[in-house]
């Protein structure tokens, strides 16, 4: 989560969209320009003149201001004209593609397992209880969008651009970030489904979905 006063934007950090690789590409413009610390991916709350950057890490959601915070609170925690005039920016992924990668998440070791395996524990992850990296809540507010600018996942560097000439700040270099959790045998998506599962998904997700009119497939 970042606010940058010098670019007057505020950045919703989803779950599973590049959200890291975003993060890390526009927090410098949430600092003071002449700082110098390196980026980690673990990370205390940091508040400037120059903006906010969210903590990051175990026990993050401790700080006033963290990763993945609702937009209902980060609205409550800012000034009012700030949320109203800043241009706000989110991520979003199709939820089918969305829910492998935050299984492989939740369940690193699984990628070892031979593809029967992966796909049967799956759709036992899927038709449980468990959080399946439900986020609406990140870049809507009663179920409406607030972001102004929206990156798609399927179409990330393309839409990074558009965003970046938006704010007024030239592009950086999207750093890939916690890329191999799926294994170098990256299998589609559409593999992992069967009907129940892709059912599940859509009913967990169905506003997502309503907004951004994503599709199986």
């Amino acid at each position: 989560m970042l606010v940058s006063h010098r670019h007057r934007f505020i950045y919703l950090k989803t779950k599973k969209t590049a959200g890291t690789s975003i993060e890390k590409a526009l927090e410098p413009f949430a600092r003071p320009p002449d700082e110098r610390s390196a980026w980690t991916h673990a990370a205390p709350m940091a508040v400037s003149e120059a903006g906010i950057v969210g903590a990051r890490g175990k026990g993050a959601r401790r700080e006033l201001w963290h990763s993945h915070m609702p937009a209902s609170q980060v609205r409550a925690q800012l000034p009012c004209e700030i949320w109203r005039d800043y241009t706000k920016i989110c991520a979003v992924r199709n939820p089918w593609d969305k829910v492998v990668s935050f299984f492989h998440m939740a369940h690193p070791r699984v990628k070892e397992r031979p593809r029967p395996q992966i796909f049967e524990r799956f759709r036992r992850f899927v038709a449980g209880e468990e959080e399946l990296g439900e986020d609406l809540e990140i870049y809507a507010i009663d179920g409406d969008l607030v972001a102004d600018q929206v990156i798609r996942y399927d179409n990330l560097a393309d839409d990074f651009a558009r965003v970046c000439a938006a704010i007024g700040v030239a592009a950086p270099a999207l750093d890939a970030i916690k890329a191999d959790t799926r294994g170098e045998a990256k299998i589609d998506y559409r593999d992992y489904y069967d009907e129940p599962a892709r059912e599940r998904v859509a009913a967990r997700f169905a506003r997502d979905i309503e907004i951004f009119g994503w599709t199986f497939g």
